[in-house]
């Protein structure tokens, strides 16, 4: 996405992280089912370092809980959502 954006181009990403799933049937924490999760400070770093060269308009952290169905068991799904929005100089 870096190289292939044009001077004064925006990216915007928008990433889970620090994903927990927990079953609400008997707490038991499950290992969550997504490729890629590591912590919210790790995933901001990355993003600092690899955009360092860009304007950061925007960097921020929400804390999100849905509850889903794994399996045909309700779980307790949370994360941080971060959402990084940098331009191209």
């Amino acid at each position: 996405m870096i190289c292939g954006t044009k001077t004064n181009g925006t990216n915007c990403l928008i990433i889970g992280s620090n994903i927990q799933e927990v079953n609400l049937e008997n707490g038991q924490e499950l290992d969550p089912m997504f490729e890629v999760n590591i912590s919210t400070e790790r995933m901001m770093d990355l993003l600092v370092h690899q955009y360092s060269e860009w304007e950061v308009q925007q960097r921020f952290v929400k804390h999100l809980e849905y509850e889903i169905d794994r399996k045909g068991q309700p779980v307790q799904l949370t994360t941080d959502c971060i959402t990084f929005v940098a331009k191209k100089i």
